[in-house]
């Protein structure tokens, strides 16, 4: 058959189709020596055709990481693109022979595959080199030549095999060459079977079993713990198996209601069944917010927490481990060494693979090893197997609340309620309603705040994952623009406008990049921060960002300022996607001018339709930040000192701390004042005086803790109204903030008798057994 696209020479310009499997290419450098091959062949773009990369040898992630790194014969980067349309795996019940086989005759008139398949070839006469990419290691066996080669051919286009070259040692004595690789026409196999050998319906079947967990091996012992759980820890990680018996679920909700009722942080993972679902599913019961979902993806598997946090984990493939081991390590390693702890709930059972650990004792270990308060509790005895699922609960109150004084309306300028109960609200007829009141909505510029955190926490984890470095003398570039775009709806109709940011990205390329004109650039993506009835209002708010990003250094740092946007975008309602012009897909049927595409958004034109992204127009006015100064209340426990350096106890401290530009930063606080609150014996006592202070004064709708002088007035008035009844003078003194906090320790004068320092009644006992559940 004579062939329009022969297999390409290495030295020409020419267009051309490959087939690889990186199986083929074993060792320790077996992904380089791949790459090699590729890299001589001046591939330009690398088709991924397994169905995922869940079992697979290598991850989208690193594929596309490695092929960034190597240039084509266009002298550009690499392109990754993974393509699950050309799968060999069969997914209809037509696609099966009657032995069970995968019949690529049936499966080559797939819509999505013919599609994919015609713009491939057409991007092979333009010049593309494309080689098609799967695990099989005998070229003869797999699908890519018993099926997308052979299709291909009928396109007119010989696809060129490529398989590690044997080792001639006589040729390598004489000449001194060694031959790397070596390349097979299709036209020069021989005529192959039009199924796959082995079959899918019984690998199917064997895969969709269950499978045993393995038990722990005889000899093995599990670590022991010694640094001991804090009797009042501020962060708790939960984790377990995902095959959890009714035994392991209840323990989750029960680890999930005592730290609702103390107030501190859950960590959990994102896996969609068992322990990390429990507990994602009991703090939506409760309505307990103060939970942060890690994922190793873009969202949480188990649709994460209302009002809660998602860290996302990147894979980084030069560190050890899967994603999912990856993110439970970061995960773990971000429990506080002094404050937190981690419990594991166990089911008995320990996995192994490979001769490696892995699964809940896997982490566990981990923990320990790193020096974390850890727990494992383990629920592999019949009756536990057989215990009963218990319901949800759906409400929890919390363990400690200190006696304070009622308010008093003449203390505030505006009217106020009283309030006595806190978990308690008043009706109009005076009864009381036991339905909890619903927590404040947060402002915009809590919401920056809030966004940047989660910025600086992924920032840090980038640093410590420490990636790749690209190769001399390429160049990289990226560019974040904001934007306000005109939105319109499938049919052109306008919906508002949105804030958007237009994120521009140059990968490594040893040419020079010009970031003024777009159309050069590898993707271009427009990421949603918030949307808008009125132009003006978008304007606003997007002058708004502009300044608080400018007040925190994030203009010379683009992976900072996405993150923080994308954060941005989901604390306003919108989903985290992201509508991206990928410049690697192929065929004019996907993306039929990119180059217009690019135009209009630098015109600040946005004709990309964005109803399936959650549009959600925001009805309300942007507010106007102050312009007069912020003032932000804390409450800290530190020890306390007379003038001599002598130890007097230890005492609850409020800081306010005066913003001068109006921006609730630390490096906005022009100056910090200290007032004595309260002051014990112990500190354990001082420490849970101010937990319940602060989990007091955030229940009262009227006190703020950030806010203007005349918000936050009454926050002053009441907290002046503490330390009287706790025999102390109301004395607000200047303090370095930094130097208090660093320390610990503050200093007074004879600001009380210390006869008479108070000691909170409460039982010890419970306190420190607080996570000592019932097994």
């Amino acid at each position: 058959m004579a062939y329009e696209l022969p297999v390409p020479r290495p030295g020409k310009k020419s267009g051309g189709i490959y087939s690889v499997g990186y199986n083929a290419w074993q060792g320790g450098k077996g992904l380089s020596g791949m790459f090699d091959a590729l890299d001589a062949e001046g591939v330009t773009i690398l088709v991924d055709t397994r169905n995922s990369d869940f079992r697979g040898r290598y991850s989208y992630d690193q594929l596309a990481q490695v092929a960034a790194e190597r240039t084509g014969i266009n002298g550009r980067p690499m392109r990754f693109a993974p393509r699950s349309a050309l799968t060999g795996k069969p997914r209809q019940d037509e696609e099966y022979t009657p032995a069970g086989q995968a019949d690529y005759t049936v499966m080559d008139t797939r819509p999505d595959a013919t599609h994919v398949l015609d713009g491939m070839v057409e991007a092979a006469y333009k010049g593309e080199r494309i080689a098609l990419l799967c695990a099989c290691a005998d070229t003869c066996t797999c699908h890519r030549t018993r099926w997308l080669a052979e299709s291909l051919a009928k396109r007119g286009v010989d696809v060129g095999h490529i398989e590690p070259g044997e080792f001639d040692r006589e040729r390598y004595r004489e000449e001194g060459v060694q031959e790397l690789y070596r390349i097979t026409p299709h036209s020069e196999l021989p005529n192959l079977p039009s199924h796959s050998d082995i079959n899918w319906r019984e690998q199917a079947e064997r895969w969709n079993q269950p499978k045993e967990p393995q038990p722990i091996p005889k000899g093995y012992r599990s670590p022991q713990a010694i640094k001991p759980i804090p009797p009042n820890p501020r962060q708790i990680l939960i984790a377990g198996s995902m095959n959890a018996n009714n035994a392991q679920l209840n323990y989750a909700s029960a680890l999930v209601m005592r730290a609702a009722e103390i107030g501190a942080q859950i960590y959990v993972g994102d896996n969609d069944q068992g322990v990390d679902a429990r507990v994602v599913e009991t703090a939506n019961a409760i309505g307990y917010h103060d939970v942060v979902v890690w994922t190793a993806g873009d969202d949480p598997r188990n649709g994460g927490v209302q009002g809660g946090q998602v860290y996302q984990v990147p894979y980084n493939f030069k560190e050890q481990g899967s994603r999912y081991t990856q993110r439970d390590r970061t995960m773990i390693r971000g429990v506080d060494g002094e404050e937190g702890a981690a419990f594991f709930i166990d089911n008995g059972h320990t996995h192994h693979r490979n001769g490696r650990m892995t699964g809940t004792e896997a982490g566990f270990v981990f923990a320990v090893e790193h020096g974390k308060a850890a727990r494992k509790v383990s629920f592999g005895r019949q009756k536990d197997r057989e215990a009963e699922l218990k319901p949800l609960p759906t409400t929890y109150i919390p363990q400690y609340r200190p006696q304070l004084p009622e308010f008093d309306p003449s203390l505030f300028e505006r009217p106020a309620p009283p309030i006595n109960d806190p978990t308690l609200a008043t009706s109009d007829s005076g009864e009381v309603d036991s339905a909890p009141r619903p927590s404040k909505p947060l402002t915009d510029v809590e919401k920056w705040s809030r966004a940047l955190e989660t910025a600086e926490t992924l920032a840090t984890e980038r640093e410590h994952n420490a990636v790749y470095t690209r190769r001399p003398g390429h160049r990289t570039a990226e560019v974040l623009d904001m934007q306000v775009l005109p939105v319109t709806d499938q049919k052109g109709d306008s919906l508002g406008y949105a804030v958007a940011a237009v994120d521009v990205r140059w990968r490594a390329t040893p040419f020079k990049i010009n970031t003024e004109d777009w159309r050069g650039a590898d993707t271009v993506s427009v990421t949603e921060v918030a949307h808008f009835k009125h132009e003006h209002q978008a304007e606003t708010y997007k002058d708004h960002l502009h300044g608080f990003m400018a007040a925190h250094d994030m203009a010379d740092d683009p992976a900072k300022r996405r993150d923080f946007l994308r954060e941005v975008g989901q604390l306003n309602g919108l989903r985290a996607g992201i509508h991206t012009t990928d410049l690697i897909r192929m065929g004019a049927a996907q993306l039929p001018n990119h180059h217009a595409e690019i135009g209009a958004l630098q015109a600040g034109e946005w004709e990309l339709k964005t109803v399936k992204l959650s549009f959600h127009p925001m009805e309300k006015d942007v507010p106007e930040l102050p312009v007069e100064p912020l003032y932000g209340f804390s409450i800290h426990t530190a020890q306390t000192v007379d003038i001599d350096g002598q130890h007097l106890g230890y005492s609850a401290i409020a800081l306010r701390d005066v913003y001068k530009n109006g921006l609730p930063i630390e490096s906005d606080i022009s100056e910090s004042y200290m007032m004595e609150l309260a002051r014990f014996e112990k500190h354990d006592d001082a420490k849970q005086y101010t937990n319940g202070l602060v989990e007091y004064i955030k229940d009262k709708p009227d006190l703020e803790f950030i806010g203007s002088p005349e918000n936050t007035a009454g926050t002053q008035a009441f907290l002046e109204s503490i330390a009287p009844i706790n025999g102390l003078q109301v004395v607000e003194e200047t303090v370095q903030k930094r130097h208090l906090l660093d320390t610990g320790t503050v200093r007074f004068h004879s600001n009380m008798d210390t006869a008479s320092i108070q000691s909170l009644n409460r039982d010890q006992d419970s306190i420190h057994q607080v996570f000592d559940l019932e097994i």
